[in-house]
């Protein structure tokens, strides 16, 4: 290996805790900040911290020789992290239409009836153009990035991406016109 730090690496690899101990050590300071960046909050970066850590140690393995270490580390680290934000994303995006009682506002919460609210963008979705309608499920609902929608509907990126802002901006119109607030949240 071209890493300075090969030895300590193929002791990882064995499992050796001392060396693991050491090995995540010598990257704290350089994953850390990393993980304040996407974090809101410390104890979210010392959680993507542990969860990228515990996932370097196992892939290992999959670092090449003529790779660097620190930058490969850096890498698995952002993408530990960012499926933990999808996680999250997902969780929090599975919403039920009847569960939509209030949305927020710049001047305060509006209050609707749930019933009527969740019925009224319901309709309003299902008046999109099948497509714009797709995409903005997919994305706005059930928590697919551009990118995914794109392979599962076969057009490109930036197609996804023009449907979803027609979509919002339809929808903002259309619910507007019914009492709804301009503004609709991300």
């Amino acid at each position: 290996m071209t890493n300075p730090h090969s030895q300590l690496i193929k002791a990882c690899i064995k499992k050796d805790k001392q060396a693991q101990s050491k090995l995540y050590e010598l990257c704290f300071g350089y994953l850390y900040p990393v993980c304040l960046r996407y974090a809101t909050c410390e104890d979210d970066a010392k959680e993507y911290l542990n969860l990228g850590f515990y996932k370097i140690l196992k892939n290992l393995k999959k670092l090449h020789k003529s790779e660097s270490f620190l930058p490969w580390s850096k890498r698995v680290m952002i993408n530990s992290i960012l499926d933990e934000l999808k996680k999250k994303k997902r969780y929090q995006n599975h919403v039920q239409l009847s569960d939509i009682a209030q949305l927020e506002t710049a001047s305060g919460t509006v209050q609707f009836d749930e019933n009527l609210g969740a019925q009224e963008i319901y309709l309003a979705i299902r008046s999109l153009p099948p497509q714009t309608a797709s995409v903005f499920n997919l994305h706005a609902i059930d928590g697919y990035k551009h990118r995914e929608i794109a392979k599962m509907l076969g057009i490109s990126e930036g197609t996804v991406k023009w449907h979803y802002s027609d979509a919002r901006k339809r929808l903002q119109k259309l619910l507007a016109k019914k009492g709804y607030p301009e503004k609709m949240a991300s």
